[in-house]
């Protein structure tokens, strides 16, 4: 009887033990040009507690236009070098260990066994075993899962700044807004910021090379996404792929491709004084800005881009009431949407603005 229940428990134990999985593993790490890289490989679940083990075989591809191999080194104190069997050339790393004395070794979990040295030359290389055998004291294969790595250049991150145009818009209470994956489709957490006139912008830094989809929002919930057009849109939103240097993006119109165009007499007024829409629009050359006050009183009539930068003053002065127009030679100025902004001083001080684009 006691015979009987000593051989269950050996084949228990032993039966069990194949249950037990092992996992091997390498890290994915960032290098620059020229750079040594070290890649450990790890072992887990071979301690005595787990499935001790007998003989290894291991081989890791990598890409031979980002990695050059050189070695081997490192190697676990109870693995030396010499009990090792290892190459690599064509973009495969093998390595082949057997316990020395045909026995089992137990390997505390997450022990490296050994480190690959590679020359870094640029790009990204995936680390990806393509063998991964581990055998115990009977020389059975063990289950054995695989973590795969890799070597990439560093994630590196520009400043994209975001700008519409929303001159065509009744501008909503609650504010402008850019929602994308770059922030979780959230139409409420990241408000733009009103810098000129109708132009609102945000800017975030984002990793090169990420394909970002956005959407602008005329409010702060997904009922006030704007509509973007077939001919700029990819799945019904705007995309960008970021680039390698920090870049101010176009100015779009809200649900459109391009720039809001103004043209004809369209007026901008308050209660003493008349901006009118400046003509020829669009225009290259010479334009014609005009305006009327009610009063006497102290007039200012600056252009500016479309970031806010003054680029010029037409006329800074006294003025009598009564309708002037001033003429804006461009010969100097590049192309693109630029605004001027009217400020008068009377019995108060209001400033009303307009906007030109200019072509070459």
């Amino acid at each position: 009887m006691k015979r009987q229940v000593l051989i269950f428990f050996v084949l228990a134990m032993f039966f069990g033990s194949q249950a037990q999985t092992l996992t091997v593993s390498v890290p994915t790490v960032t290098a620059t040009v020229g750079q040594i890289v070290y890649i450990p490989v790890k072992l887990a679940g071979a301690s005595s507690s787990g499935v001790p083990i007998s003989g290894a075989n291991i081989q890791i591809s990598y890409d031979t236009a980002v990695l050059h191999y050189d070695s081997l080194t490192n190697f676990y104190s109870a693995m030396p070098q010499s009990q090792w069997f290892f190459a690599g050339h064509n973009g495969l790393v093998s390595a082949n260990w057997l316990e020395p004395s045909l026995l089992t070794l137990a390997i505390p979990d997450n022990t490296t066994f050994y480190e690959i040295k590679f020359t870094y030359k640029g790009g990204n290389s995936p680390l990806t075993f393509m063998v991964n055998e581990f055998t115990d004291a009977l020389y059975n294969i063990i289950p054995t899962a695989p973590v795969n790595g890799a070597v990439n250049a560093p994630v590196v991150f520009r400043q994209v700044t975001f700008r519409v145009d929303m001159i065509t818009q009744n501008i909503s209470t609650d504010g402008v807004h850019i929602s994308g994956t770059f922030q979780g489709w959230n139409p409420a957490a990241t408000p733009m910021i009103n810098s000129v006139d109708s132009v609102f912008s945000y800017s975030d830094s984002l990793p090169t090379g990420t394909l970002v989809q956005y959407k602008f929002v005329n409010g702060n919930s997904a009922a006030n996404y704007e509509t973007v057009p077939p001919a700029c849109a990819a799945n019904g939103s705007r995309t960008l792929l970021v680039p390698a240097n920090d870049t101010i993006l176009k100015l779009v119109c809200f649900s459109e491709c391009d720039t809001c165009i103004l043209t004809g007499s369209t007026e901008r007024k308050r209660d003493d004084l008349t901006l009118f829409q400046n003509f020829p629009n669009p225009f290259s050359g010479i334009t014609q800005i005009g305006y009327r006050i009610n009063q006497e009183g102290f007039v200012k009539l600056a252009v500016y881009g479309s970031m806010g930068q003054m680029v010029s003053v037409l006329f800074c002065g006294p003025s009598k009431p009564g309708a002037f127009s001033v003429p804006l030679n461009t010969s100097d100025l590049a192309a693109g949407i630029y605004y001027y902004q009217m400020t008068f001083t009377g019995r108060d001080r209001t400033s009303v603005q307009s906007k030109m684009m200019i072509v070459k």
